[in-house]
């Protein structure tokens, strides 16, 4: 195998492309931020006997039943979901929890996995400080709809996007649905807090889940994408808190019809090749938060509530109490805020690294996991 493409493989992230079968009107199929990304083995990792159908990763502790508590540390837990299908979910415990601990999802990117949001989203130091339960669920491998030549990705059908999970029509909200479940029998945790956050593609079926299962989401804490095309009738309406940066290169802050690529882009930049980029129209991340200040009856003034270099954020409480509040990074590209940069950018001269930066974007530590965090905890069911 040549360099290049050993390289390749380990851009296994939240940036491997997922081709879609329907134009978005959101955010792109690729996740191409800055999540550092997976290995792309982990049937290789050394030290785990995995839970059965599960791929185990080194340093996780399989499943070993329906266990009363879970241990601190991270385990690999596994689950079916009413369609028959197994799915698989990673949680850390933290060494001293909450009484009862909250919940928070960190969800991929398309083309991402578990593991890759967990290393890439520095979330776990938070966890264990603040005493939260911190979820990695996984959305539906690629390898089930043909592979590719990264290997084994991700995606979750956020409505627009992500093939392979977009083309099989696989219903994530009740993967949700069960995983919730599913933890409630090995550990407790606070059911009356209970928060989605993801990038991109997670981004987006965050979005979802505050749409269609905002019964159990107390808040959610989307990071560039905007999620459209599915219905959002609320039951509740679901506090919102949505990061994105000015100089997105896939989910474009501005919208228009040439959304999605910047992944390809970067792969021919690199490699010297001339793939057909794709691109399809989506809206613009102010027009979409308009569309949620109208859903949810924001007639008040806003108010400036963060502002720290680059981000500001800006809070509406709209009927019923209900916060709204939407976080622009000038300068930021499609990545996740305070997260580590590839492995290639540690020589931040390298070809790689130059063409990452000019067709994903840089990041930006103005925001970051304290933040996401500081508005979960002002957020509880009643």
């Amino acid at each position: 195998m040549s360099a290049k493409a050993t390289t390749l493989l380990l851009l296994l992230c939240a940036c491997a492309s997922a081709e879609q079968g329907t134009p978005d009107t959101g955010a792109a199929p690729i996740d191409a931020g800055r999540p550092a990304p997976d290995a792309g083995q982990p049937a290789d990792d050394a030290g785990v006997e995995p839970d059965a159908g599960a791929e185990p990763d080194a340093g996780v502790e399989p499943d070993a039943g329906l266990a009363p508590d879970l241990s601190p540390g991270e385990h690999e837990l596994t689950l079916v979901t009413p369609d028959g299908r197994t799915r698989r979910y990673l949680v850390h415990v933290p060494a001293q929890r909450l009484d009862p601990p909250p919940v928070v999802m960190n969800l991929h990117g398309g083309g991402g996995s578990a593991e890759n949001t967990r290393d890439g989203t520095l979330m776990v130091p938070l966890a264990e400080q603040e005493g939260f339960l911190l979820v990695f669920p996984e959305g539906v491998p690629s390898s089930e709809g043909g592979g590719g030549p990264l290997g084994v990705t991700a995606t979750w059908n956020a409505g627009v996007c992500c093939d392979p999970a977009l083309e099989q029509d696989i219903d994530d909200v009740a993967y949700f649905d069960a995983l919730l479940d599913d933890l409630a029998t090995r550990i407790d945790y606070d059911p009356r807090r209970v928060y989605a956050t993801g990038l991109s593609n997670g981004a987006m079926m965050s979005f979802r889940l505050a749409c269609q299962l905002s019964e159990r989401i107390t808040a959610v804490a989307p990071v560039a994408g905007q999620g459209e095309a599915f219905e959002c009738q609320p039951t509740r309406p679901v506090p919102i808190m949505y990061t994105h940066g000015t100089e997105d290169m896939c989910a474009r802050y501005d919208g228009g019809a040439m959304c999605g690529g910047c992944f390809q882009r970067f792969l021919n930049a690199w490699l010297g090749t001339n793939i057909p980029v794709p691109s399809w129209p989506c809206t613009g991340a102010v027009a979409y938060m308009e569309q949620w200040r109208t859903r949810y009856g924001c007639a008040a003034p806003s108010t400036i509530t963060y502002q720290n270099g680059n981000a500001t954020c800006e809070t509406w409480m709209c009927d019923d109490a209900v916060e709204l509040t939407f976080c622009p990074v000038e300068g930021m590209g499609h990545s996740w805020p305070g997260g580590a940069p590839p492995p290639f950018c540690d020589r931040p001269g390298s070809a790689q690294c130059v063409a990452w930066l000019n067709e994903v974007g840089a990041s930006s530590d103005d925001i970051g996991n304290a933040q996401i965090w500081a508005f979960f905890q002002r957020h509880a069911l009643p």
